[in-house]
């Protein structure tokens, strides 16, 4: 919260997104006017009661559950939406002000039809809210809109027409949305540079050798300025990355290729980017580029092992630039 509030944002424009927070964290959020906050259990209702009564609330649902996602989310979040009546009853018995609805369908959803659903669900706990005396007029629709799997078009194509189905413009409602993995995990690029290698056998590959083939006869072993302790934590912690393509930034000539390993700086044995993928042989200096890491990479990272977290380079090319800042004068600085 203080982060976004000290780059401007209005306090009226935040959403605590969190479900359970720590009281000390509601009462922040009360003393910055944070108001609009979630919530999917009881307990939450009686820390935020005691700590910032005159909040107001998003009920978060659980996401359907007959869909496939990368990420699942209802697991740890979000109540029930049959148990949606029992909460509000609670909350109008604690007299604290719920204004919608929040869901989130996960992420890495392969059939947008998960959105749909999720909207319907919405609708109803609108519809047993008015009956309970509620107004309801916010709904959350959450995240987990994708990037790869499918077509962020179809996703939308899906929830317009779910909205404008359960939530037409006559009933006044409000819809935000949370698309973190859409605008970031293509923007940025992971470059890293081969620090030391080893050979490990003498077996040469073809260019017609397959990934199966070079099972158990690896050849190098390249250590990179980066791991899984930092930006490629992201190979355990989200599914999405877990077929890496490694491209080389200026690569060889030579038809050869290895079966390599790609390993990262740490002293720690499960610090390991690529199993068994067929490379020309590379030299230290030589730059990998691996591209997507946008999401769950560097905000993840730890620094195991004193390694320092990598070095964030921003770039613009000049055309870009131009139909941004039409007006603004390109230095040699801004071109950096």
């Amino acid at each position: 919260m203080s982060a976004v509030l000290d780059m401007g944002v209005e306090p009226s424009r935040i959403v605590y997104a969190h479900t359970c927070k720590l009281t000390s964290d509601i009462r922040y959020a009360a003393q910055v006017n944070v108001d609009l906050m979630t919530f999917d259990n009881q307990e939450e209702l009686r820390k935020i009661k005691a700590a910032f009564p005159s909040s107001r609330l998003l009920l978060r649902i659980d996401p359907p559950s007959n869909f496939k996602v990368l990420h699942e989310l209802g697991n740890k979040f979000g109540c029930h939406p049959l148990d949606a009546s029992s909460l509000l009853r609670t909350a109008r018995d604690l007299r604290l002000n719920v204004v919608g609805v929040s869901f989130h369908v996960g992420c890495g959803a392969e059939n947008p039809e998960i959105f749909a659903a999720a909207v319907r669900s919405a609708a109803t706990v609108f519809d047993e809210a008015q009956a309970l005396g509620f107004h309801f007029h916010i709904l959350d629709v959450g995240g987990g809109f994708p990037s790869s799997l499918v077509s962020f078009g179809q996703v939308a194509e899906v929830l317009r027409t779910a909205l404008d189905l359960h939530f037409p413009d006559k009933r006044k409602v409000r819809i935000m949305a949370e698309p973190g993995r859409y605008l970031v995990e293509t923007a940025f690029s992971l470059t890293v540079t081969v620090i030391a290698k080893r050979r490990a056998s003498p077996r040469v590959a073809s260019n017609d050798d397959s990934m199966e083939g070079s099972k158990g006869g690896e050849v190098f072993g390249y250590y990179v300025n980066d791991g899984v302790f930092g930006s490629f934590n992201c190979l355990y912690a989200d599914m999405a990355h877990q077929f890496l393509e490694a491209r080389l930034v200026n690569p060889t000539k030579s038809p050869e290729k290895y079966g390599s390993n790609v390993w990262g700086p740490t002293c720690d044995g499960i610090d390991k980017i690529l199993s068994d993928v067929m490379l020309p042989e590379l030299q230290v200096g030589d730059v990998i580029n691996f591209e997507d890491m946008g999401a769950y990479s560097l905000s993840t990272a730890s620094g195991f092992n004193g390694i320092p977290r990598p070095l964030v380079l921003y770039h613009c090319c000049d055309t870009v630039w131009k139909k941004l800042f039409p007006t603004d004068t390109l230095t040699e600085d801004s071109e950096q």
